[in-house]
């Protein structure tokens, strides 16, 4: 379950899947894929599916998981390492989706995860785990779904970076919303977007009981 969660740190390298716009009387701005699908950007933040006659408010990134937000503040861009999806929000900040079909009905817990992060960063940034600075640890919810977020930081290859590593764990599916930024600390910016790209991902499980 080690997740390379920090071999991300290349963020500023991550090149978006979206070609370049085609403006015209159906305000369509860009094209870009998402949940493997080819979607149309359009001029007031939404998208449509490229063989739609309206826009999609949400895209199905996962048959439990969609997203919501404009991708006017959040670029779909290409998976890389163990990403599923990842998004930019700006040259610094960026957002990505670890997303495992194994859950607290296979023993997985928010402990384990937590250390799991931190044991994850400091063998990329070459320090012992009790050298990461754990800088906030909160409770979190997407719709009625609980979950944790841990906010840590370290610097590798001369680059602070701060992770807000929101994890969510369902019976049979656990969800990490990693969050970071190039900062040396926890911004007020950064702080906000990490709570915007939560609250543009909703969760069902209808084989379960909430």
């Amino acid at each position: 379950m080690k997740k390379t969660l920090l071999l991300a740190i290349f963020l500023s390298a991550l090149a978006p899947l979206g070609i370049p716009s085609e403006a015209g009387a159906q305000e369509v701005v860009g094209t870009a894929v998402l949940g493997g699908k080819k979607v149309h950007l359009l001029g007031d933040g939404t998208w449509e599916y490229s063989k739609s006659d309206g826009p999609q408010k949400c895209v199905a990134i996962h048959k439990n998981i969609d997203f919501c937000g404009s991708v006017f503040d959040w670029k779909p861009v290409g998976a890389r390492f163990d990403f599923s999806h990842l998004f930019q929000h700006t040259n610094r900040l960026h957002a990505g989706l670890i997303i495992e079909e194994i859950g607290f009905q296979d023993g997985n817990n928010i402990e384990f995860m937590r250390g799991n992060a931190i044991d994850t960063l400091a063998d990329a940034s070459g320090v012992l785990p009790e050298q990461i600075p754990v800088l906030l640890v909160e409770e979190s919810e997407i719709g009625k779904f609980s979950g944790e977020t841990i906010v840590y930081g370290a610097r590798i290859d001369g680059l602070n970076i701060v992770y807000a590593n929101n994890i969510f764990i369902e019976d049979n599916l656990t969800m990490q919303v990693v969050v970071w930024n190039i900062a040396s600390e926890y911004t007020d910016e950064h702080r906000e977007w990490n709570s915007d790209f939560l609250a543009n991902l909703r969760l069902s499980f209808e084989d379960q009981t909430q």
